[in-house]
C-alpha cells in the first residue's frame, strides 16, 4: 500500500499519535512508532490505527460531519479540548453553521433585490 504523509503529534514509548488527511477529513490515530517514516505511514497501518478524539457527529445531535471537521481543524478533538478552550469549540461551530447560513442569506438577498 502507498505511504500516506502524516504529522507526528506525540510519541509515547512504542506508540505514535499521528495526524493525516483522508480525502477532506482530518484524522488522528495511534500507530506503532516503527511504522512512522519520514515519508509517511502505510495506508493499511493507518486504516488499523486506534482512533483519537471524539466522533462528534455520532455523539452530539445536530453536529454533522462538516461541523465535526471544523471542530477538528480548529483543534477540538477531545472532551478535554472542549473543557480547556470552550471558545475555540464555539468558534468552530459558528464557522461551520453561521457563516455558511449567512452567506446563503446574502446571496438570497442579492438575487431577490435584482428581481424587485
Amino acid at each position: 500500500m502507498p505511504l500516506i504523509p502524516v504529522t507526528l503529534i506525540k510519541r509515547d514509548g512504542a506508540a505514535a499519535l499521528v495526524e493525516w488527511t483522508d480525502g477532506e477529513r482530518q484524522r488522528r490515530g495511534t500507530v506503532p512508532i516503527e511504522t512512522v517514516t519520514p515519508d509517511g505511514v502505510d495506508a493499511d497501518v493507518l486504516a488499523a490505527a486506534i482512533p483519537y478524539g471524539e466522533p462528534w457527529a455520532d455523539v452530539i445531535e445536530g453536529i454533522d460531519p462538516a461541523a465535526e471537521q471544523e471542530l477538528k481543524q480548529r483543534g477540538t478533538w477531545t472532551v478535554d479540548d472542549v473543557l480547556k478552550e470552550p471558545a475555540r469549540a464555539q468558534n468552530a461551530l459558528q464557522r461551520a453553521w453561521v457563516i455558511p447560513v449567512f452567506k446563503e442569506m446574502v446571496e438570497y438577498a442579492r438575487k431577490k433585490s435584482k428581481r424587485d
